[in-house]
């Protein structure tokens, strides 16, 4: 998608200091600022990338299965300084977006906690969609190919898959959230790849299903409020799924 050249000369300015504050560029000719166009201060920028880190901490201590890491952090996130100078168009959108961490902030289960924070990342995509920004955020790596065991394979797979969904949500991009939601079909656990426990590998299995039925509506999803709903249901389940044998499981597990 190319960035439209914004008429009015604040709008112009705030297009380029969230741009270059998430990390990405404006889409003009070689990535370059136009001429007038101002660089942002290194307070935008680390307040942009601050926001982007907070986000993340949120959505991996929900996907751990972490309710209480992922509600102080998004009240955390709920209660930052909020940037002046930006263009009224993006206002409503970030009001909506700090409603959500406070809501996240607020959940008493994970189900809740993650559609709220489904509905935070996706009014961060709208609110890139309405600057005509992209953040420049590194494409998620590829699940390595070899792992200590079918589960951290398929687990790998996973990630992956729910890295480039996220991405599609807060680009926001269409091309990740589409390979994003076939990777994700093409991960399912087997029973055999549990450990020998037949209660824990039932349960398991069900929460897996449940996963793969999120896939099939993810790739049918073509809107950013389809595609929330359905982020949130899928990281919900992951949470569910990591909770299950009581222990706290995937991205961002301190060392």
């Amino acid at each position: 998608m190319r960035v439209k050249r914004l008429v009015q000369a604040s709008v112009v300015l705030g297009v380029f200091v969230l741009v270059a504050a998430c990390g990405g560029t404006s889409e003009k000719a070689g990535g370059q600022p136009a001429a007038g166009e101002a660089l942002p201060s290194a307070e935008v920028v680390k307040h942009m990338h601050d926001h982007l880190a907070q986000v993340q901490q949120i959505q991996h201590a929900l996907i751990r299965g972490d309710l209480d890491g992922a509600t102080t952090a998004a009240r955390t996130f709920a209660g930052h300084q909020e940037l002046t100078g930006l263009p009224e168009n993006v206002h409503g959108t970030i009001e909506d977006m700090r409603q959500a961490a406070q809501e996240v902030g607020a959940a008493t289960t994970l189900e809740a906690a993650s559609d709220a924070t489904a509905r935070m990342i996706a009014q961060c995509g709208a609110c890139h969609s309405t600057m005509a920004a992209k953040p420049g955020i590194p494409a998620p790596p590829a699940a390595q190919e070899q792992a200590a065991s079918p589960v951290v394979a398929k687990m790998l797979e996973h990630q992956h898959a729910v890295d480039m969904l996220y991405q599609g949500l807060i680009v926001p991009s269409n091309e990740m959230w589409k390979q994003g939601a076939e990777a994700l079909k093409a991960s399912p656990l087997k029973a055999d790849a549990f450990p020998v426990d037949a209660q824990l590998s039932k349960e398991a299995l069900d929460a897996q299903a449940r996963t793969h039925e999120v896939a099939e509506k993810a790739a049918a999803a073509a809107t950013p409020t389809a595609r929330a709903e359905v982020y949130g249901d899928l990281i919900g389940g992951c949470a569910s799924c990591h909770s299950i044998s009581g222990r706290v499981l995937g991205p961002g597990v301190p060392k």
